[in-house]
């Protein structure tokens, strides 16, 4: 699975409606450029839990910054942990 691709394309469709999937690129600011707000980060979550399975338990902005941040957020909580 292109986990980078799998974000951009639901970042696109329910944050961004009517962009292309290759228009956004992966280090394209969210928070700056008002694509993420308070309600986007909570659709995310809801997102990445139904998508991925995961919980993000704690908030942090930059942890949805980007579609790279993104990805580093789900790669981190998906990965075990030694």
């Amino acid at each position: 699975m292109d986990t980078a691709r799998v974000v951009s394309e639901f970042v696109l469709h329910e944050l961004l409606a009517g962009e292309d999937v290759e228009s956004l690129e992966a280090d394209f600011d969210l928070v700056a450029n008002g694509v993420i707000d308070s309600l986007g980060v909570v659709q995310l979550m809801s997102w990445l839990t139904d998508e991925f399975g995961i919980s993000v338990e704690s908030i942090d902005m930059s942890d949805f910054q980007s579609i790279n941040a993104i990805c580093g957020l789900i790669a981190a909580t998906l990965s075990p942990t030694l």
